[in-house]
Order: structure tokens, then sequence, then C-alpha cells
């Protein structure tokens, strides 16, 4: 029998997986996810110890979902640790002992760092963090060379899981046949996703926010657009309208620190830097601009 960890298949939820791995000093299988698709996480009692859960979000369309997830394995869930808004949702549900939540920290790898403090005293641990939230904070300017490497191959092809668990495995292990990989993987983005330049040309500005109304590539880096539209923007906020693996939607980024965009759009739970909104559910980029339009 082995553990499991469940982790979101980001940078941010790669890195905090390694972190935990190197402070419990476990040998886990991994299972990648997003808080939207935990209910298609299948674990057999007859083949696991116990479960680590980390930068898995409460789920703000189906809150339920994740109180079926917690209900279903309550007795197995050793650890789970996240970041994002709306856990006090569940606060009926979760206990401080196992949950470490913490909505103030910027990442994942964060809550793990400071949960586990013996990892401070790890240079390599304390590097891994810091890329960790450079990344899911958009700070990738503050990217170390291996925090830049591990970028590139994850987001060379965000669906492929085997990337992401090389990526943890090498994070750990440091084999260089594994760095091999990444390098190869880093060259692929550089040649497809990271190529974003023909849609920063189709970006408008209205209301001073940097709007994109484009069907993108799956594979096109979402995240380094959505940083040079903040930058286009004298609001500092980008707005992006297309479809995605959610469906049609809206999505909203934006690198200030005085801007909490689950509070504006009143969502249950989030990124406070980045939401999704369903244009199923009735959302249309006027109404995301009219309410935009009031953080003047």
């Amino acid at each position: 029998m082995e553990d499991v960890i469940v982790t979101h298949g980001d940078m941010d939820g790669v890195i905090s997986a390694a972190l935990l791995v190197k402070a419990l000093r476990i040998s886990p299988r991994i299972v990648f996810t997003q808080p939207h698709q935990l209910d298609q996480v299948k674990l057999d009692p007859a083949s696991f110890k116990e479960i680590y859960v980390t930068d898995i979000a409460v789920n703000n369309r189906d809150i339920e979902m994740t109180k079926s997830f917690i209900e279903t394995y309550r007795k197995s869930i050793k650890v789970w640790v996240d970041h994002h808004k709306g856990w006090s949702a569940l606060k009926h549900v979760i206990d401080s002992r196992r949950f470490i939540i913490d909505e103030s920290a910027p990442s994942a790898c964060r809550v793990v760092l400071n949960a586990f403090p013996w990892l401070k005293n790890d240079p390599e641990a304390v590097q891994l963090e810091k890329d960790g939230t450079a990344s899911d904070t958009g700070r990738l300017e503050q990217l170390s060379p291996q925090g830049w490497l591990l970028y590139k191959a994850l987001k060379a092809d965000i669906q492929d899981v085997k990337i992401k668990q090389i990526a943890v495995r090498w994070l750990i292990e440091k084999n260089p046949e594994d760095e091999k990989f990444l390098r190869e993987k880093a060259e692929e983005y550089d040649r497809g996703p990271g190529r974003i330049g023909p849609y920063l040309e189709k970006v408008k500005l209205v209301n001073d926010i940097a709007v994109l109304c484009e069907e993108l590539p799956k594979n096109i880096d979402r995240l380094a657009l959505f940083i040079k539209m903040e930058e286009m923007s004298p609001l500092k906020v980008g707005v992006m309208q297309g479809t995605t693996e959610y469906g049609p939607v809206i999505t909203i980024g934006t690198c200030r620190d005085d801007l909490d965009l689950v509070q504006v759009f009143q969502l249950p739970s989030g990124n406070p830097r980045n939401v999704i909104l369903s244009r199923d559910a009735g959302w249309t980029l006027e109404k995301v601009l009219e309410i935009l339009k009031k953080l003047k």
C-alpha cells in the first residue's frame, strides 16, 4: 500500500506536492486534478494508506463536490493544504488540525513551507517555494533558472500528466534523464505555447482594461499572455473571452495586490488574482466590463 498526493496540475501544485514529499519523507503516488474535477478522482481504500491534498480549492461552482470528496475520504485524509478563498463555506466539515488553510498566502507552496518549518532549513526547498509563488502570482520575472525550466516544461502541454509526474520526480531526485526530458519540453514551449505575440496585437483597451476576444489554441500560455495584457492596461487588469476546458468563459486577471477579484465578482471561492466566469451561467463581457469600470 502507498500514500497518495492529490494536487493541482499547475506549477504551484507540482512544487507543493514535491515539498510535501520532502517534508514528510513519503513515496506517494501522485494524482493531478482540479477543483471542478475532484469527483473524477476515484481511490480504492484497499490500495493506499493516507491521502495528502495540496493546492485544491473549494469548487466555487459546486461546493457539494468538494464536501463529498472530504466526506468520502475523511478517515484517510492526513493533510489538506490550500491558499484559495472560500473555505468558510465548509467550516462545519473541516478541522484545523488536518486542513491547513491560509487564504492570505500567495501560494500553496508558501502554506506548505510555513506548515512544515523544518523545510526552511533546506535552501532548495526555500527556492522552490519562491518559484512556485512567483508562478502563481504572475511574477514570472522572479523565477530562478530552474523555475523557468519547470514553468516552460509544464506549459509545453498543460494536459500532459507525464510532464507533471516527471517534474515532481526531478524536483525530488534530480535525475539527469528527467532534466533532459524537461529541457526538451521547454524547447517545445519556445516553439509553440510561448509565442503569444500575434495575440497581443488583437488586444483592445476598453475603459483602460485590456480585452481580448479570441478563440485561443489549447496550448497557448495564457498566463504569459495575461501578464502582457495587464502591463498594457492602465488599471492593470486583463479580460479574456473565449472557450476553455470549462466551456465558454470570461477570464479576468490582475497583477494588483490591492484588488481581490473573488470579492469584486462576489464569488464563493477562488484565486483573488484570477477568476473564471461561465458564460453559460449568464456572465457577459458587457456585464464584466461594467463591474470593472467601477474600479476607477
